[in-house]
């Protein structure tokens, strides 16, 4: 009575998979098997379960083991030990569980999670894949595991809380209820003691999932089964608290996600084509689906995903490569074929599959049947580029296997705000756009396997639109500061500030917003300072250095947009463009997702320090003055008598700041008082060095340095260049070049305003994060009409 439900999916032939589960603790195997109920439809008002749907649809076994002391089993002595529940499943499993060449796989949910370890142990191969759902990794150290030893709850009513903690619901607490499962439960607790820590690591993939409102078992635990398998990714969370596996809504989430996982780690298969004229594909299962160039031609090998019957009872092969002959080019596509034209030949080898079964008298086999749900990630690998886009439709984008809508449903819908990466895009039989996506990733979860196709209006290009290399799968994102865009674009430009902006309690109105403390506290470790302190207390002299004042200015700005992301995110998910003032094009950047917080901070630190250094080591004392009410041509004929001096800042018509030799300020502004020109003026800045000059070369070849290992991301929004007033290209390379150059060449702001007013003739909306309203009021000065459409936040 081990596996009670194994009949309900049992194949005659060789299954194309076999799936062994573990409950969770007192839980019984129906958290696998069991039917959803009424609130989920279906004309008897019970329907099978996602995942028994999939199962069966697609050959695959689900052996859902039933330790003993749960439902049939109840009479049966409790099993007290993850290695003891292992020893009795896999002495129930052994002789047909491992029989003929197929995949097996393992998912197991909180407890269950370690009894899953100790049968993989005893298996005689290993799994293609072990899902681990919301439970700590056996190599947490035993005195820091997230719940209380069973030796400190000899108290009824402490076992009562322990139980309670864990999310058991309030029923099970009532006298009679109690009166049954309290000796069970406490009994099943003892699989939690001194379970061991140490083993060697798996040789195949792990993927851990965990409920968003687990209290005991969230993401941080989780990830810590990262030190069981090298090939380790935590999948996309479930809405719930530790037992989700109860509410049928987040229990079809989780198969979801399970079931993208297990397939993505199953192999792929080669097929030879034997028929005498060929092989014609087509884009779909059926046989009214449109062809697809070139017909296979006998002898040619190709790689197959899987196999389906059609409506007319033909067993068809989902082709996802070609080859002309044995070990030629793979040639991607995404096609079906009759699988009578072909002979099987074996297992693809894939790095991301465990080695296939040892020779077993059985011969190859070839696979039972097409996943009908399922993202195969194998596949992948054929695919070395792709565009960038995020889901903005409203409803998200499901997929389905094929360009065609007669296809089946991949069960697999991506939200709205998920990016993606799309390797193909066709037109089907419907006239509609459908494009191929191939990986995925939500929320900036690590990047999962798909093998997918929705409709294209439903996704918006990030960027422009440009071919870039595929991320590995289970890679981390890139942590962008911001959500890329999600919505329609409607022209809003956000200005960031630069240095000289800052002031003591300028983050008082952002304080309590979401995420502003741990920007402060990530960055504070970085410098060696409190700068939440800093920015709040003072004392002003130390936030004035350039080396703090610089990262405390652009963490204001941060949290000025944190917190109108946080009361109206449509702003963000709508902003077009962004610019900034100098230092201020670094919170642009960071904006704009060519950042990580981690990164910018780390370039603002050599940044600001180089700065300093180079102002110390500045042979003649230098400085900055701004000069006002002078054209520039006439401004330029008097820089002709002060050589060494340039314009560092273009600020609006008529306005510039100057770097350089203080004796050569000082000469200048006698000259500019000698022109009399009503309305000019001049005024000394009281800053330390000669900013934006060729004096920061020591500066640029320090930041320099500190660039060429920086991560930096393509832009996913139009980022302003402070040195050519232009958007900066989609190219890192180019945009660390730039951001060299920045330092000793001359921000060009009057020109980047003007080239905004060009790209959004009367329609751009702007945003001024803080510190301060200066570019407010330089705006008043380059077009007074942009002023009524400017928001300082």
């Amino acid at each position: 009575m081990w596996f009670p439900s194994l009949s309900k999916t049992k194949v005659a032939e060789e299954p194309r998979l076999r799936l062994v589960t573990f409950p969770n603790a007192g839980s019984a195997e129906n958290v696998y098997t069991g039917m959803d109920k009424t609130a989920f439809g279906g004309e008897s008002g019970r329907r099978e379960n996602l995942l028994m749907h999939w199962a069966k649809a697609n050959k695959v076994e689900v052996w859902a083991a039933q330790p003993p002391g749960r439902e049939q089993r109840m009479k049966e002595a409790t099993l007290t030990s993850c290695a003891a529940q292992a020893q009795g499943a896999f002495e129930a499993a052994k002789e047909e569980l491992f029989e003929g060449s197929a995949p097996w796989a393992v998912l197991a949910h909180s407890m269950g999670t370690w009894t899953a370890v100790e049968f993989i142990k005893l298996a005689p191969r290993p799994p293609t894949i072990l899902v681990a759902s919301g439970f700590a990794s056996p190599t947490r150290a035993v005195e820091s595991r997230p719940w209380t030893p069973l030796d400190k709850l000899e108290a009824e009513e402490d076992f009562k809380d322990e139980c309670r903690r864990w999310n058991i619901n309030d029923v099970v607490f009532t006298e009679n209820m109690w009166r049954t499962y309290g000796p069970f439960l406490r009994e099943e607790f003892k699989c939690f003691n001194d379970y061991p820590q140490n083993f060697p690591k798996f040789s195949f993939p792990v993927r851990a999932i965990y409920g968003t409102k687990d209290e005991r078992c969230g993401e941080a635990v989780v990830r810590e089964w990262s030190q069981v398998s090298d090939d380790f990714a935590v999948l996309n969370p479930v809405d719930g608290h530790h037992l989700f596996v109860y509410d049928e809504p987040a229990r079809q989430t989780w198969f979801k996600r399970v079931i993208a996982a297990i397939e993505a780690a199953q192999p792929l298969f080669s097929y030879e084509c034997a028929g005498k004229k060929g092989a014609a594909m087509r884009t779909g299962c059926e046989l009214t689906t449109a062809l697809v160039e070139p017909e296979i031609q006998p002898g040619w090998v190709v790689e197959v995903k899987g196999e389906k019957v059609n409506m007319k009872g033909t067993d068809r092969l989902h082709i996802v490569s070609y080859a002309e002959s044995p070990g030629g080019a793979k040639k991607p596509v995404d096609a079906w074929a009759s699988k009578k034209l072909f002979v099987f030949k074996g297992v693809v080898a894939s790095a991301s599959v465990v080695a296939a079964a040892p020779p077993n008298g059985h011969g190859a086999k070839p696979p039972a049947s097409a996943p009908a749900v399922a993202p195969s990630s194998p596949e992948t690998s054929l695919f070395t580029a792709g565009k960038r886009y995020v889901v903005t439709g409203k409803a998200g984008a499901m997929l389905r296997s094929g360009c065609d809508l007669d296809t089946e449903d991949l069960n697999l819908t991506l939200s709205t705000g998920t990016e993606c990466f799309v390797v193909q895009e066709k037109t089907n039989a419907s006239g509609s756009l459908r494009a191929r996506i191939v990986l995925y990733s939500e929320k900036q979860s690590p990047y999962a396997t798909v093998d997918g196709w929705c409709t294209a209006k439903f996704l918006t290009a990030v960027g422009d639109d440009k071919e870039e290399a595929l991320p590995a799968a289970g890679s981390t994102p890139f942590l962008t500061v911001f959500p890329r865009p999600t919505a329609p674009k409607q022209d809003i430009v956000v200005l960031f500030p630069g240095q000289g902006a800052q002031k003591v309690g300028m983050l008082e109105p952002y304080v309590s917003t979401p995420g502003v403390k741990a920007m402060f506290e990530e960055a504070s470790v970085v410098f060696g300072e409190d700068l939440l302190a800093l920015v709040s207390d003072g004392p002003v002299e130390k936030l004035n250095d350039t080396r703090f004042s610089q990262v405390c200015v652009f963490l204001t700005s941060l949290a000025a947009m944190k917190k109108v992301e946080h009361e109206d995110p449509s702003v963000v998910a709508r902003a077009s463009a962004c610019a900034g003032f100098s230092l201020g094009e670094y919170t642009a950047l960071a904006f704009a997702g060519v950042l990580e917080l981690k990164t910018a901070l780390e370039l603002l630190k050599v940044r600001g320090e180089a700065m300093g250094a180079a102002c110390d080591a500045s042979e003649l004392p230098t400085g900055m003055m701004t000069v006002v009410g002078v054209e520039e041509p006439m401004l330029l004929e008097l820089l002709a008598d002060v050589p060494d001096v340039s314009i560092a800042n273009q600020l609006f018509p008529k306005g510039r700041v100057l770097s350089g030799p203080k004796d050569q300020l000082q000469t200048l502004e006698a000259a500019v008082k000698a022109l009399n020109l009503s309305g000019s003026k001049t005024i000394v800045q009281p800053v330390s060095g000669a900013f934006h000059s060729k004096y920061m070369k020591p500066a640029a070849d320090a930041l320099e340095r500190a660039l060429e290992t920086a991560k930096f991301a393509t832009p996913n929004r139009l980022v302003y260049s402070n040195v050519t007033a232009k958007p900066h290209a989609p190219d890192v390379a180019a945009i660390k070049q730039k951001m060299v150059e920045q330092l000793t060449a001359g921000v060009l702001w009057e020109d980047t305003i003007r080239d905004v007013d060009s790209r959004f003739p009367e329609t751009a909306h702007f945003y001024e994060p803080q510190p301060g309203k200066q570019l407010s009021s330089m705006m008043r000065r380059i077009n007074a009409d942009n002023l009524p459409k400017m928001k300082n936040v």
